[in-house]
Parts: C-alpha cells; sequence; structure tokens
C-alpha cells in the first residue's frame, strides 16, 4: 500500500460514522378494533426516534379513554374510519399491523407522506408490501449496501456478478429462513462485528487481482450465511403477518434481491463511466480503500462495544 493510499484509509477510519447491521429500523404500530368498537394502540420506535414520538388524530366518532403509551378509544363500530398519524419524522417508516373483528389482518407501512391507516380497509397484499420492505431495506442499510458495491467491484463481468449476488441472496435466504421460524438464533452484537469484518476482507479481495473463477460466488455464500442473520434483526422488528408469514419472508427476499441487482448495475454503469472519462483514476482501488477504511472502523467500534452490549 502505498503512503497516499494508507493516507486515506487512516482518513477514513477517523471520520467513519457509526452504522449498525442491515441499520433499516422501521417503528411498529399495532392496532386492534374490537366489535364493540373498542379501539387499542401499541407503537414500538426506534431508539433514535423514542423522545420525539408522534401523535395521533383518531377517526371522527372515537372518545380518547386512555392515552399512550396504551392508547385506547372508544369508536362507532358502525363506522370506524381511519386513523391519522401526526408529526411522523421524515426518516421514520412505521409498519402497522390492523386487527380488526371479523376481517383478517393486515400490514401496511406508514411515513410522513402517507400518514393515514384506513381501519375499515380489509384487502391488503403482504406479498407486495414485503417486496417493497425489500427494496427498502437496501437502502437502510449502509454495511449491506457497502457489500453489494464490494462484490460487484470484485466481480467486474456481467455474468460473475450475477453468479455472485445470487449466491449470496441465497445463503442470507437460508439463515433468514431459519432465524425467523427460531430453528437457529444468534446475538445480534457478535453478527454484526462479524459483518463489518467481512466487508474489510471484501476491500481486500477487490486489491488482488489474481482469483479462480469460483472464488468470488464461495466468498459470498460464506458471508451470506451471516449477513442473513443481519436479515433477521431487523425482520424480527418489523414482524410477518400471522396468515402470510411464507408469501411476505419470500416476498422479502426478492425485494432483496432486485434491490441488489439495481444497485450492482448503477454501481457499474458508474464505474465504466468513469474509466471511460479518466481512465488513468485507480477508482476500484480507490474505492475499495474507502469500503475498507470505513468497514475497518466499525470492526473495531463494535468489537469494543461487544463488553458493553446488555
Amino acid at each position: 500500500m502505498t503512503p497516499r493510499a494508507r493516507c486515506l484509509a487512516v482518513m477514513l477510519v477517523l471520520v467513519a460514522t457509526p452504522a449498525r447491521a442491515h441499520d433499516f429500523r422501521p417503528g411498529v404500530l399495532v392496532v386492534d378494533l374490537a366489535a364493540d368498537g373498542t379501539l387499542a394502540l401499541r407503537i414500538q420506535l426506534p431508539p433514535e426516534h423514542r423522545d420525539t414520538p408522534p401523535a395521533f388524530i383518531l377517526p371522527d366518532g372515537c372518545r380518547l379513554t386512555r392515552p399512550l403509551p396504551a392508547l385506547r378509544a372508544a369508536c362507532d363500530p358502525a363506522s370506524p374510519g381511519a386513523l391519522t398519524i401526526t408529526d411522523l419524522a421524515p426518516d421514520l417508516e412505521l409498519v402497522a399491523h390492523v386487527r380488526v373483528a371479523d376481517s383478517p389482518p393486515r400490514s401496511t407501512i406508514l411515513r410522513a407522506d402517507a400518514p393515514t391507516l384506513s381501519l375499515t380497509e380489509t384487502h391488503q397484499d403482504p406479498f407486495l408490501r414485503y417486496l417493497a420492505l425489500g427494496l427498502e431495506h437496501i437502502l437502510g442499510g449502509l454495511d449491506h449496501l457497502f457489500f453489494v458495491i464490494g462484490l460487484t467491484l470484485w466481480t467486474r463481468t456481467a455474468t460473475r456478478v450475477l453468479t455472485t449476488l445470487t449466491a449470496f441472496t441465497a445463503a442470507h435466504s437460508l439463515t433468514l429462513a431459519l432465524a425467523t421460524f427460531k430453528i437457529v438464533h444468534l446475538p445480534g452484537p457478535p453478527v454484526e462485528a462479524c459483518i463489518a469484518l467481512s466487508i474489510v476482507l471484501l476491500a481486500r479481495a477487490i486489491l488482488e487481482p489474481n482469483l479462480s473463477p469460483g472464488t468470488p460466488w464461495r466468498f459470498a455464500l460464506a458471508c451470506g450465511l451471516l449477513h442473513g442473520f443481519g436479515f433477521a434483526g431487523a425482520l424480527a422488528d418489523v414482524g410477518l403477518p400471522d396468515d402470510a408469514v411464507l408469501p411476505a419472508l419470500a416476498a422479502f427476499n426478492i425485494g432483496v434481491e432486485l434491490g441488489q441487482l439495481a444497485l450492482a448495475l448503477v454501481i457499474a454503469v458508474l464505474v465504466a463511466l468513469v474509466a471511460r472519462l479518466a481512465p488513468r483514476l485507480p477508482l476500484r482501488r480507490l474505492l475499495a480503500y474507502a469500503l475498507g477504511g470505513v468497514a475497518a472502523a466499525w470492526t473495531l467500534e463494535r468489537v469494543l462495544a461487544l463488553g458493553t452490549t446488555p
């Protein structure tokens, strides 16, 4: 490593910000509406949003009988209407689970630009909801983004990228399912530390030009088994609909795969464009140092935090 590269890596380690594994952590809202019109509401927020909880506007005809955190209201059972959330942070999403008497449970996603939850709507497609959730998960987890970017930089050709990402998805889908059905469980903090370390190893591999054709997909397969437990932690916060566990789980995985392929395509196009405009710029090497420097900082931070995590 040249002195300039060492300097760059050190600077990245110093400025790297903390990031948890797959840091997509939505809030969870559970709404129960009984046949007699009794409405019960519970909300669970990510730690960074607990000091600024959102407010709720009850449907017309509802009378508040108990405030948050375990909100209750008496509503007109003939016309429950819609629940509106105000003061919802722009970066916060709520996965709302609605259980209405004599209707199947359903789930939907609420955000600042879509803050209204209908209490009368009964038809929801959990597949589409969790497909969107899988796509959004790609954008919410910095270290997962870094890993996919690293795999794309390492494999270079379209065939290798597709093979490697497919192996990665197959592996993390397996461990995600095992964790979801409580067949295998690993504690979150050590998993997050190992995920950060896997990005360090990947960054080092990008700098190694000599590799066999099977090396990238085997590496992605092994790391995917680990990353699946990171996905499980995020999905556990959201929950799965009781009446559609398998379709929702499959949709989430498909959404993740589509997001990975889209990200890989964007990175490949950008790298090709930069190579054409600035052929002497060692872009892959610079990006490898950037990924490795930030991931090294995450690894150190997470390992040091292991002794303090309850």
